[in-house]
Order: structure tokens, then C-alpha cells, then sequence
């Protein structure tokens, strides 16, 4: 389409690209910063989380933040519920989006049936279950934002996201090579168990989504395949398995895609497989189990069924069933600390949601996962809409989907951003605007 004149001999573009979030009311100072909370917020959430974690582990610093991940979401919350207000041509935007209405609605409808069961309940399991919630609606409420906000195309997000991702890399390589190692967890390496440094579920949690970032943001073919099979090293390494395989199942499906277009991309999956194969080669000659575990906690994808940890989560699903059985309606909220006396020992997948928050929060808490999936399959997918906010959403949801049905609970933040970004994208595709670097 032909620029638009305005009738005094200057043109303008059309569709108008306008600043996301738009210029508010009051001037585009508060919009400015909302974005560098967002961008400021993502990088110490993930990036900044292995950073801190690590600094701990080598006693480098001293825990100042407690973990990192809950007081950063907290501050951030807060920030943002501050701005939002003077920030009304946003608003209205997000007004006219029905998804982030779901999304305020399941955030609502999950306060307060937290606080209707700690009002009208009284037991251990209440006073632990309820402060578990409420830091699940804060990571929620927060990552959401983030997602929603987020600049994609700041390339100081990007380069700073790049170079801690390098870090990490050549860190773990000189790792696996000085020590002969093929599993790095920083709380046991350097005897920091049950002390102040994340597990590995931490730090592979945040190389997650500083990996999918990265392949979102970044549209040369040779550095997306470098970074797929770098970051299933670092992913590798992390030991965490569930990560791991979604991983290598996610960027299976970006391959695919890509491929397409352009055929090199068909590369990844049979590198893939060949390492896949040596893996099972090595796992097959294995005959005791603390052997495997010396070795890497990854072989034992190939022996699931005799692994302790998959034995314990199917031992912690079956109580799931029976709460749900006995309460099918309204769940058992508090029941992991009822059945285990423990808030960590949770069915680890969607049903989880059902026994905290009953069928009606289960359904919406799936509900929002499925429609933020299908929503960035079909702009990035079938629409072939490649902007880094589609690529960004469709990885990470994709990645949540599959992760909350076989490997993470209810209270796993992440797939918070992915509704975030689906709605970003949502806006922006109704709006005709484009995301800008603040």
C-alpha cells in the first residue's frame, strides 16, 4: 500500500508505527520506564539469577536478596501496578483484549480462593499452603507484565542476554574438561546443599529462557543452529532432565518450521539423533544405577521407570488422583501438605492445579496455556509472522505446554510469560503497532 498523504505534502506510513507500549496521556517518560522495568526485570529474573547463584556457590557474595527470583518479582509487581495507571493509551489497548482479560480473571479467581481457604480454614496445611499461593500469584502477576512489556527488539537485551549465555557456555565447557564431569550442580560441586544456591532446577530454569530468547531475537541460520546445539549442552550439563528433553523437542519443532525455508536447519535433528544414540549406547553398558548418576543424571531418561525421582512423582501423582477422586469439584487446596507434610511434594503436572484450585482453576490454568500456544501457532505458524515476539511466544509456550503435563506443577512460573507474550503479540497485531527498543 502507497504512503498516506496528510493533505499538507508530507506522507506518513501506513499501518502508523506508533511506540509499544504507546505514548500515554501524561507524556512518554512513564512508558519509557515501564519498558526498562520489564527489560531490567527479565534479565535479573533469568540471566541475572545464574549470575547471583553463582557468585554464591563460589562464596564470591555474600545472599543479600535471599533467592533472587521472589523479591525481584515482588519489586517488580510493585513497580509496575505504580505506573500502570499513568499509562491510559496502553490500558485501553489492553482493554480491548479479551485474552488478558482470561488472564486477570484467573489471577483474580485464584486470590481469592487462596484467601477465602485461609479465612475459613485452619490447619498446618493452610498456614503453608497459603503463603505458596500467594507467591505463585505474585510470579504469575509479574512474569505476566513482563511478557506483556517486554521490548523485544532492545538490542541491549539481546547482546546482554548473548554474552551471559557465552559465559555460561565456555564455563561448563571448562568445567566438563578440567573435572571429566558431565553434570554440573552448583549446590553439591561446591557443598553448598540445602544452603543458599539454587538447585539445579534453578539454574536450568533460567538457561531455558535466556536460550529461547536468544533464538527468537537472533535471525542469522548459523547462529540459531549454534545456539541450539551449544544450549543443549548447557541444558545437558544442568542435569535437569524434564528441561532437557523439552528442550531438544522445542527446537525440533523450530527446525522443522525454518526448514522449510531454508533446508540447512534439517541438520539439527539428525545430529540430534546421533547424540541421542551414543547417549543410549553408554546408558545400555551402565548396570549400576550410582554409576549412571556419577556419570550424568541424563542417562537415566533411558531407565525412567527404575529412576527414584520418577518413582517418587508417580507415588505423588497417585495421591493427586485420589484428592481429585474424593473432591472433584473443589479440589483439596493445601493437599500436597496434607498428604506429604511437605509444600515441594506436588503432582508434578497440570493436576496439581486441580487439587489446589479445584476443576473450574485446573480448566482456566490450562485453558490460558492452550490458547497462548495456539495463538502464537497460528501468527508465527500459518500466518508466517516471524517478528521475535511470535517466535519468542511460540517457543516458550510450546516449551510450557509440554513441561505442565508431564514434568511441572502449578506453581512453575514460567508459563506466566508465556501468556504475557501472546497478548503482546495479540496487541500488536490489532494495533498495527511494533514493538521498539526503549
Amino acid at each position: 500500500m502507497p504512503p498516506a498523504s496528510d493533505g499538507q505534502g508530507e506522507t506518513k506510513s501506513w499501518p502508523p508505527v506508533i511506540d509499544y507500549p504507546p505514548n500515554s496521556d501524561n507524556g512518554s517518560a512513564s512508558v519509557k520506564m515501564l519498558s526498562k522495568i520489564a527489560a531490567l526485570s527479565f534479565f535479573l529474573l533469568f540471566p541475572g539469577f545464574l549470575i547471583y547463584h553463582q557468585l554464591l556457590a563460589m562464596e564470591l557474595l555474600q545472599p543479600f536478596i535471599r533467592g533472587l527470583f521472589g523479591p525481584v518479582s515482588l519489586a517488580s509487581l510493585l513497580a509496575f501496578l505504580v505506573l500502570l495507571p499513568w499509562n491510559r493509551d496502553w490500558l485501553r489497548l489492553c482493554v480491548k483484549e479479551r485474552y488478558v482479560w482470561h488472564v486477570q480473571v484467573f489471577l483474580l479467581y485464584i486470590l481469592i480462593w487462596t484467601v477465602a481457604h485461609y479465612l475459613s480454614m485452619a490447619g498446618e496445611n493452610i498456614q503453608l499452603a497459603t503463603p505458596q499461593s500467594l507467591q505463585t500469584i505474585v510470579f504469575w502477576a509479574c512474569l505476566f507484565l513482563i511478557g506483556l512489556l517486554l521490548p523485544l527488539e532492545s538490542k541491549v537485551l539481546k547482546w546482554m542476554f548473548f554474552v551471559v549465555f557465552l559465559l555460561a557456555l565456555f564455563f561448563l565447557l571448562h568445567f566438563s574438561i578440567s573435572t571429566g564431569k558431565l553434570t554440573f550442580r552448583a549446590n553439591w560441586f561446591y557443598g553448598q546443599w540445602g544452603g543458599d544456591v539454587a538447585t539445579h532446577q534453578g539454574y536450568s530454569r533460567s538457561a531455558l529462557v535466556v536460550l529461547l530468547f536468544l533464538l527468537a531475537v537472533f535471525t542469522g541460520i548459523k547462529v540459531r543452529i549454534g545456539l541450539i546445539l551449544s544450549g543443549a549442552f548447557v541444558l545437558f550439563m544442568l542435569a535437569s532432565r524434564a528441561d532437557f528433553s523439552a528442550f531438544l523437542v522445542v527446537c525440533l519443532a523450530l527446525s522443522v518450521i525454518f526448514g522449510i525455508k531454508k533446508p540447512l536447519y534439517f541438520l539439527v535433528a539428525p545430529i540430534f539423533f546421533l547424540v541421542l544414540s551414543g547417549m543410549f549406547l553408554v546408558a545400555a553398558n551402565i548396570d549400576d544405577r550410582m554409576t549412571m548418576i556419577r556419570l550424568t543424571r541424563q542417562l537415566e531418561i533411558f531407565n525412567l521407570f527404575e529412576a527414584t525421582s520418577w518413582i517418587n512423582r508417580m507415588e505423588l501423582q497417585e495421591i493427586a488422583l485420589e484428592q481429585i477422586a474424593a473432591h472433584p469439584l473443589t479440589g483439596q487446596f493445601g493437599g500436597h501438605v496434607t498428604a506429604t507434610g511437605h509444600t515441594g511434594k506436588y503432582a508434578h503436572n497440570a493436576l496439581s492445579a486441580w487439587v489446589s484450585y479445584g476443576f473450574f482453576g485446573f480448566f482456566i490454568y490450562l485453558g490460558l496455556s492452550v490458547v497462548a500456544f495456539w495463538v502464537s501457532v497460528r501468527h508465527f505458524v500459518l500466518r508466517r509472522q516471524d517478528a521475535p515476539v511470535w517466535i519468542f511466544a511460540f517457543l516458550l509456550n510450546l516449551l510450557c505446554l509440554l513441561l505442565v503435563m508431564v514434568a511441572r506443577s502449578v506453581y512453575w512460573p514460567l508459563p506466566a510469560l508465556g501468556w504475557g507474550l501472546a497478548a503482546q503479540g495479540l496487541i500488536n497485531s490489532r494495533s498495527g503497532t511494533r514493538a521498539r527498543p526503549p
